[in-house]
């Protein structure tokens, strides 16, 4: 063999390497990352199919889970439902031993337009009596949830707390 041909089959052999390269990084990785991307897309897409077909095989018990809670909602006449939140609110001090020192009901629409009372209160008490207040208002069985708290102590070693709660309670729109 000649120094020419050596010459002339590394020259082959430097143009195939570069030509596998750059078709390796020009064709063949792009097309694995598609390829993968496809994948996990049609993947995602059967999830998705999945649990559309287990919504739609609750959708009884979804509908009356939704009815459920729209009877917990407040009544529809504006005095009946400040009269519901107000009585709600004198059982939770009862049990829970706070102070309410100021109140205010006003009305607001929610995002979506549905009509809710929020309620401000400023209450006092000690740790025990506004943990229990909380729970109760946690664990009525109104549509209520609570929009901000704050807690602040009254005396230097703790005991007395001020609380200022926000909650609001839903009332369900008329369904025409």
């Amino acid at each position: 063999m000649e120094f020419k041909d050596r010459e002339r089959i590394l020259l082959y052999l430097v143009i195939a390497v570069v030509g596998l390269f750059l078709a390796d990084r020009l064709v063949s990785t792009p097309l694995i990352h598609l390829w993968k991307e496809r994948s996990a897309h049609i993947e995602k897409l059967r999830e998705d199919l999945r649990n559309g077909h287990m919504l739609i095989s609750r959708a009884d018990a979804i509908e009356t889970r939704w009815e459920e809670m729209k009877r917990r909602g407040l009544p529809r006449e504006r005095p009946a439902a400040e009269e519901e939140v107000l009585a709600n609110l004198n059982r939770w001090t009862q049990d829970s031993h706070v102070a309410v020192k100021s109140l205010k009901l006003p009305w607001r629409q929610s995002d979506s337009g549905t009509p809710r009372l929020e309620v401000s209160a400023s209450a006092e008490g000690d740790m025990r009596s506004i943990a229990r207040f909380l729970y109760d208002l946690e664990m009525n069985p109104l549509a209520t949830r609570l929009l901000s708290l704050e807690l602040s102590a009254r005396d230097n070693r703790g005991r007395g707390l001020t609380m200022e709660a926000r909650w609001s309670s839903l009332r369900p729109e008329d369904e025409s």
